[in-house]
């Protein structure tokens, strides 16, 4: 799915580089028809895939936006995919989260409890497989433990694997619920619960980063109806409320506040602060490990005395 989004990213930019706009569109949009395949498959790594292809595609439309003079119909087009994963991608990140629960209750919990795979399968799946040598067999030495005298003990993780995957399921599905709901769910889990704690770090920071998926969709829809307002006025409006936008207009789920919003000339800038809630002044680039989440148009230079 990477590997056929970035190629056809490629041909569109070929295509706006030889002048065939339209192209350029199409190609983009079925980059984010492949994104969809999260759609039909309910798991969790097929879901963070699919959203790592979107952030290209969003990437190729705020570049093919700055080189390329877009009309209203183009924009329409890229606009109606955005808007359609907008609208799905918590509901899809919930249902992978019910399909993870039924793989790994399934195929690893029972099965491992009722002797049907090895100890070294078991932390394979878990992705905790240490490297080959003493600590390798003192890991298996200890799921063996686990498995056979002390199986109630499994048991009781498998009871607090899917009270923790029910409970963050609820998390993700409340658009006010963050990362620290997810987090503390994670704490709660019982020491003596360790196959669910070598998968609970992992699925905490689902929340923090469907909430930066969200605010990268938001965005992108705020830069292309700003972009509509720019051909129909000749400029970008003054203030992001000025945007045309149906209802309430998106805010940044980080600040709860609006989300930062400059125009110059051609050049378009709204971001938020991300999850770090530092402000680094619309740069997408970590810097110390901070970074701010981006729609980004520059057509002209930026005036020194702005920079």
């Amino acid at each position: 799915m990477f590997s056929a989004t970035h190629l056809i990213l490629n041909h569109s930019w070929c295509l706006a580089k030889d002048g065939d706009v339209a192209g350029a569109v199409r190609e983009i949009n079925s980059g984010m028809r492949i994104c969809g395949f999260y759609m039909d498959d309910p798991i969790i790594i097929t879901w963070l895939v699919g959203v790592a292809c979107e952030q290209m595609c969003l990437s190729a439309e705020m570049d093919l936006t700055s080189t390329s003079e877009l009309n209203s119909v183009e924009i329409g087009a890229l606009e109606m995919l955005v808007k359609n994963h907008r609208k799905m991608i918590r509901a899809l990140l919930v249902r992978a989260f019910d399909g993870e629960r039924v793989f790994c209750g399934d195929r690893i919990f029972e099965r491992f409890l009722f002797l049907k795979i090895s100890s070294r399968e078991l932390m394979s799946a878990f992705g905790s497989m240490p490297s080959p040598g003493e600590k390798n067999a003192k890991a298996a030495a200890a799921f063996w433990f686990y498995q056979h005298p002390l199986s109630p003990l499994l048991v009781a993780d498998y009871a607090a694997y899917l009270r923790f995957m029910l409970e963050s399921r609820k998390v993700i599905l409340d658009p006010q619920s963050g990362d620290r709901e997810a987090k503390k769910l994670a704490e709660k889990i019982p020491r003596t619960a360790l196959l669910t704690r070598l998968s609970a770090p992992a699925l905490a920071n689902l929340a923090s980063k469907l909430h930066e998926v969200e605010v990268s969709l938001d965005l992108a829809l705020l830069g292309l109806q700003a972009e509509k307002f720019r051909i129909a006025n000749g400029h970008y409006p003054p203030s992001s409320a000025e945007i045309p936008w149906e209802g309430a207009l998106p805010r940044d789920p980080f600040t709860g506040g609006d989300f930062h919003y400059k125009a110059d000339g051609g050049n378009l800038l709204i971001y938020s602060v991300g999850p770090d809630l530092v402000d680094n002044h619309g740069n997408p680039q970590k810097v110390k490990g901070e970074r701010d989440i981006v729609w980004s148009v520059r057509r002209s230079p930026v005036p020194a005395d702005s920079k």
